[in-house]
């Protein structure tokens, strides 16, 4: 864990606005998303890329998700088809966490959390 903590805080990067503007569900675990722009993808693999970076250099093995996304609910029993929201929900990305996924269980454990800086 220590080459953990020490790996995220290496990682300098700007705080950025979060846009989600579409539902969508991922198959086949049925679990219900809201995807994000195209402007918030970018800032959120940029990010992804200095972490990643920063902790294969600890050694530290990590799998992200290939979607950047906010998981709503699970076991949706039809897929829905990607729609966009009414209105975007949106907030600014001040700090992340990096988590471990017990993939279709719905259950996360923080791992480290830091705060975003320019």
């Amino acid at each position: 864990m220590d080459a953990i903590y020490k790996a995220c805080g290496a990682v300098a990067a700007p705080p950025f606005p979060v846009v989600h503007d579409r539902l969508t569900s991922f198959q086949p675990s049925g679990a219900g998303v809201l995807l994000c722009t195209a402007g918030t993808a970018t800032a959120i693999q940029g990010l992804r890329v200095a972490l990643i970076a920063a902790l294969k250099s600890a050694g530290v093995r990590c799998k992200p998700s290939s979607t950047p996304h906010l998981t709503i609910f699970y076991e949706g029993q039809q897929a829905i088809a990607e729609s966009m929201l009414d209105a975007p929900l949106t907030w600014h990305a001040v700090d992340f966490c990096l988590l471990v996924s017990h993939q279709g269980l719905g259950h996360h454990e923080v791992v480290r959390s830091s705060e975003l800086q320019t």
